[in-house]
């Protein structure tokens, strides 16, 4: 949880700096992969077609074959067990959300946090967790191995 303070508490303020008094709709898709964490973070980055290295106000957008995920870097974490873009996002709508390879073992959490604010975006939640799913399914079969 000391982490993850590092992450949710910066999006919080996020979200109550752009979106105060908003209700958003809260979408976590999350699968495991094989760490470390900077191996994980790699592989994470180059699965959305995104660099490693982006950094406060830098533009980020996911790459071709990727669900729309599209906004502004407000700030990037990085310590010993946790590696995330904090972001203010205008794709798939409006929002706050985060790209994070979470733990440090042998398994890594790696998952897209959104808080979209417009309630067309009822879909960004399932089509996300699907592609991560796919995308990752190969590798989640060799961590059981």
């Amino acid at each position: 949880m000391s982490e993850g303070w590092n992450i949710l508490l910066p999006n919080l303020r996020l979200q109550l700096t752009h979106f105060r008094g908003r209700r958003a709709q809260a979408f976590i898709p999350t699968v495991t992969i094989p760490g470390p964490n900077a191996a994980a973070w790699s592989t994470l980055c180059e699965a959305l077609g995104l660099p490693t290295s982006l950094g406060t106000g830098d533009r980020l957008a996911t790459g071709a074959d990727v669900p729309g995920l599209a906004g502004t870097v407000e700030r990037t974490i990085a310590t010993a067990k946790a590696t995330a873009y904090l972001l203010l996002v205008d794709e798939p709508g409006p929002g706050t959300g985060f790209v994070a390879a979470e733990g440090d073992g042998d398994q890594v959490a790696a998952s897209v946090y959104l808080y979209l604010y417009d309630p067309d975006d009822h879909d960004a939640g399932r089509e996300w967790t699907s592609w991560l799913t796919a995308r990752f399914q190969a590798l989640q079969g060799n961590l059981a191995d």
